[in-house]
């Protein structure tokens, strides 16, 4: 399942890790991605476009974190929810 970053930018699950676009080779068959902790060397690639099927090619160095994986889907989905549900106010002028 993939969910958004905070500057509204693809995050996707590997293997239990969250990891985040990274680039595109010049061809654009294949995407690039890498974990979303800055320290760690987690790697995985992807057919162009395609955010499923990741394979893993560099291993981890950070520890997996279930909880705030879940978090983050969590506030994603209720701020889906918020912008479906919204009307826009009606103003009456007078």
């Amino acid at each position: 399942m993939a969910s958004l970053s905070s500057k509204m930018r693809t995050l996707v699950l590997c293997d239990g890790y969250e990891m985040r676009h990274d680039k595109s080779n010049t061809l654009q068959t294949i995407q690039y991605w890498r974990c979303l902790k800055k320290l760690c060397n987690g790697r995985a690639k992807s057919e162009f476009g395609g955010t499923s099927n990741l394979e893993p090619t560099k291993a981890h160095n950070c520890r997996k974190s279930f909880s705030k994986i879940k978090l983050r889907q969590q506030i994603a989905k209720m701020k889906m929810d918020a912008l479906s549900s919204y009307t826009k106010p009606t103003i009456d002028v007078i």
